[in-house]
């Protein structure tokens, strides 16, 4: 399949919006990408807070049933992973922090740890802090077990003097996807 980029969408026609479009384009040679919106799915809190009795520890299984299967399809078709976020002072966005989250718990069970253990990853944060975001997204994707190529912070004023940057690092995870 190549990459999926999973992204909140409700600010396309901005800097995440040019984020997403630049990536997409970059891994076009290595069998390119799909855009997963999360602003379009609805996925719900975690409810079970880490309590080893819940389905997620003992069974690999989420007993909340919304779109969270949606990006579980997709990151198990895919070959790589990229998450792009704008910065919400100063962590991601609060969808990808539940899709994160949940996910976490998931993979830690034997029979999901194929779904992201091992697989290339790398996240954009957009906007003021995107350093310290990029620091926090790095933790969470390395534990839900990905493993992290790199984490780009993007201040708003300076996407034009990292597009170089951002395309390179794509590039990169493409050529892992081609060449393993």
């Amino acid at each position: 399949m190549g990459a999926v980029l999973i992204a909140e969408g409700r600010h396309s026609a901005g800097a995440a919006g040019w984020v997403v479009r630049s990536v997409l384009t970059a891994l076009e040679g290595a069998g390119g990408g799909e855009y997963l919106d999360l602003s379009r799915l609805d996925i719900h809190h975690c409810r079970f807070c880490r309590d080893h009795a819940t389905p997620c520890v003992r069974d690999g299984r989420c007993a909340l049933e919304d779109d969270l299967c949606v990006v579980l399809e997709k990151l198990r078709a895919a070959d790589a992973a990229i998450f792009v976020t704008w910065v919400y002072i100063p962590d991601f966005c609060e969808k990808l922090r539940v899709v994160l989250d949940r996910l976490q718990r998931i993979c830690r069970h034997p029979s999901n740890r194929e779904i992201c253990h091992g697989m290339p990853a790398m996240g954009v944060c957009i906007g003021g802090g995107a350093s310290l975001c990029a620091d926090l997204l790095s933790q969470q994707l390395a534990e839900c077990g990905f493993d992290v190529c790199d984490v780009i912070p993007l201040g708003t004023r300076e996407l034009h003097l990292k597009s170089d940057l951002l395309r390179d690092t794509a590039q990169r995870l493409g050529s892992r996807i081609v060449h393993g």
